[in-house]
Protein backbone atom coordinates (compact mmCIF):
# COMPACT_ATOMS: atom_id res chain seq x y z
CA UNK A 1 0.00 0.00 0.00
CA UNK A 2 1.04 3.35 -0.76
CA UNK A 3 0.99 6.26 1.35
CA UNK A 4 -0.13 9.61 0.36
CA UNK A 5 2.24 12.81 0.39
CA UNK A 6 1.27 15.01 2.79
CA UNK A 7 2.88 17.71 0.16
CA UNK A 8 2.19 18.66 -3.08
CA UNK A 9 4.29 19.58 -6.19
CA UNK A 10 3.58 23.38 -5.70
CA UNK A 11 4.69 22.75 -2.02
CA UNK A 12 8.24 21.71 -3.37
CA UNK A 13 8.24 24.18 -5.85
CA UNK A 14 6.81 27.53 -3.31
CA UNK A 15 9.47 25.98 -0.92
CA UNK A 16 12.56 25.87 -3.59
CA UNK A 17 11.20 29.86 -5.09
CA UNK A 18 10.99 30.89 -1.60
CA UNK A 19 14.33 30.10 -0.17
CA UNK A 20 16.89 30.39 -3.72
CA UNK A 21 17.55 33.96 -3.05
CA UNK A 22 19.20 32.79 0.39
CA UNK A 23 21.21 30.25 -0.60
CA UNK A 24 18.09 27.28 -0.57
CA UNK A 25 17.02 24.99 2.25
CA UNK A 26 19.10 23.49 4.99
CA UNK A 27 18.72 19.41 4.98
CA UNK A 28 17.62 19.82 8.18
CA UNK A 29 14.70 22.86 7.08
CA UNK A 30 13.69 19.90 4.14
CA UNK A 31 14.17 17.62 6.52
CA UNK A 32 11.17 19.10 8.94
CA UNK A 33 8.91 20.18 6.15
CA UNK A 34 8.81 17.03 3.59
CA UNK A 35 10.61 14.36 5.22
CA UNK A 36 13.15 14.06 2.63
CA UNK A 37 16.78 13.68 2.36
CA UNK A 38 18.27 16.51 0.30
CA UNK A 39 18.87 14.09 -2.66
CA UNK A 40 15.25 13.07 -2.81
CA UNK A 41 14.33 16.87 -2.25
CA UNK A 42 16.25 17.36 -4.84
CA UNK A 43 15.45 14.61 -7.88
CA UNK A 44 11.84 15.71 -7.10
CA UNK A 45 12.26 19.62 -7.57
CA UNK A 46 13.91 18.89 -10.46
CA UNK A 47 11.38 16.73 -12.01
CA UNK A 48 8.72 18.82 -10.99
CA UNK A 49 10.68 22.06 -12.62
CA UNK A 50 10.92 20.30 -15.62
CA UNK A 51 7.27 19.00 -15.87
CA UNK A 52 6.35 22.57 -15.34
CA UNK A 53 9.49 23.74 -17.93
CA UNK A 54 7.29 21.78 -20.63
CA UNK A 55 3.72 22.56 -19.22
CA UNK A 56 4.67 26.06 -19.74
CA UNK A 57 5.83 25.67 -23.21
CA UNK A 58 2.73 24.16 -23.99
CA UNK A 59 0.58 26.42 -23.15
CA UNK A 60 2.48 29.28 -23.24
CA UNK A 61 3.06 31.89 -20.19
CA UNK A 62 2.45 35.48 -20.19
CA UNK A 63 5.38 37.36 -18.90
CA UNK A 64 3.88 38.77 -14.97
CA UNK A 65 6.14 39.46 -12.64
CA UNK A 66 6.25 36.83 -10.45
CA UNK A 67 5.81 33.79 -13.11
CA UNK A 68 9.10 35.36 -14.80
CA UNK A 69 11.14 35.10 -11.31
CA UNK A 70 9.71 31.96 -10.66
CA UNK A 71 10.81 30.35 -13.45
CA UNK A 72 14.10 31.96 -13.61
CA UNK A 73 14.43 30.50 -10.11
CA UNK A 74 13.35 27.25 -11.18
CA UNK A 75 15.82 27.19 -14.25
CA UNK A 76 18.84 28.39 -12.42
CA UNK A 77 17.96 25.30 -9.71
CA UNK A 78 17.57 22.93 -13.01
CA UNK A 79 21.00 24.23 -13.80
CA UNK A 80 22.63 23.74 -10.57
CA UNK A 81 20.70 20.54 -9.61
CA UNK A 82 21.51 18.48 -12.88
CA UNK A 83 25.28 19.55 -13.62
Amino acid sequence: MQVAQPYTSDDILDFAILWAPIGGPSAEQIRVKFSLAVEEYRRRLCDIAQSHRRTRAEKGSRALPDRVYATSVLESLLSEYTT
